[in-house]
């Protein structure tokens, strides 16, 4: 009985090496002009849901990121507040981050600006979620859309792979825009992005943005 209960751990570990193993290494943005990429307020159009953003926080969701002098245990490197907004429920409803909340965004490796971590402030890099930008454009100098992703893909759909969907960490995948309203050209560029990386978009929900007073 031990050794059949062996052999069924030994088979489902292998299976679990070959499903990661099948899912794409996801590279990030080259030479990121971050100055350019914190310049302006990011609507989100599309998010998939996790532990901390679940569908009903689908309304009016923002994300603003600045400079910060905030220091961060065992790190010495560049950090950035992030600042996010989402309403829960109706349009205008709930401010989710009702008490003004600022995250630190983290820059391990100075050589790649686009591979970051957020977490609460007091909390060293380890404890944090990865914030990884896998596409930017059309330019360096003019970002007009971002495509972000919590970490390396793991779990593995049919039209490809994705970050999971309950946890807080290693978690999300989302579609920026500029533009609060933008045009669908730019959203249907990201999803079909999505499809060339080999990062499933089926887990993906539409954001509402319009109506929205970002209130507080």
């Amino acid at each position: 009985m031990n050794n059949k209960i062996k052999m069924l751990n030994f088979i489902v570990f292998v299976s679990f090496l070959l499903s990661s193993e099948s899912c794409p290494k996801i590279n990030t943005v080259n030479n990121l002009n971050l100055t350019e990429y914190i310049s302006h307020n990011w609507y989100i159009q599309m998010q998939q849901e996790t532990y901390y953003l679940p569908k009903d926080f689908n309304y009016c969701v923002k994300a603003n990121y600045k400079n910060s002098n905030k220091k961060i245990p065992f790190y010495k490197g560049e950090v950035l507040d992030v600042y996010n907004y989402a309403n829960k429920g109706k349009i205008n409803s709930y401010n989710v981050n009702f008490q003004n909340t600022i995250l630190c965004a983290r820059i391990p490796d100075d050589k790649i600006q686009s591979k970051l971590i957020v977490a609460p402030c007091f909390l060293p890099n380890f404890l944090g979620g990865d914030y990884w930008i896998v596409d930017a454009g059309p330019e360096s100098s003019n970002y007009e859309y971002a495509i972000v992703i919590g970490g390396q893909p793991d779990v593995k759909y049919t039209d490809g792979c994705t970050t999971k969907t309950n946890k807080v960490n290693n978690a999300g995948l989302w579609l920026f825009t500029k533009e609060q309203t933008p045009p669908y050209s730019i959203i249907n560029y990201m999803l079909n992005k999505l499809k060339v990386l080999g990062i499933s978009k089926s887990q993906l929900n539409n954001v509402t943005q319009k109506g929205c007073l970002y209130k507080n």
